[in-house]
């Protein structure tokens, strides 16, 4: 039993960290978005 709580914590941790991973790319994304001086509306139109 100990190890199944282990594998689902390391598998709860893996998520956490693609989670947070991926929200960093997100928001890299809107700064190179912004610096090149494109708004929302700009990118929703293309």
């Amino acid at each position: 039993m100990g190890h199944k709580i282990q594998f689902i914590l390391i598998c709860l941790q893996v998520f956490l960290l693609s989670f947070l991973f991926a929200a960093e790319d997100v928001y890299q994304f809107e700064i190179i978005t912004t610096r090149n001086g494109l708004s929302d509306n700009d990118i929703r139109a293309v």
